[in-house]
């Protein structure tokens, strides 16, 4: 958990606020799908593909691990929505 420092209500390690995020998310999100403009598309050789999903206002960084990327029946590209 969380440990106390000077001036500060506590500080997490990396490990902590991963793991509490994904608590979060899991117990009120089980299952999520996001429309968005796919910008920064990149498939380096692990296969895995890296983008940014973004709309007017906001973005955030996505990653597809290549098996799930070699069932897909079209190839993503910058622009698509």
């Amino acid at each position: 958990m969380p440990t106390s420092a000077p001036h500060l209500t506590s500080i997490w390690t990396v490990s902590e606020l991963v793991q509490r995020i994904r608590d979060l998310l899991e117990r009120n999100m089980a299952e999520v799908w996001v429309a968005g403009e796919i910008s920064n598309f990149k498939v380096p050789p692990s296969g895995h593909a890296y983008f940014s999903l973004k709309d007017a206002d906001s973005q955030i960084s996505a990653v597809m691990f290549r098996q799930a990327s070699t069932r897909l029946p079209f190839r993503p590209q910058d622009g698509m929505t």
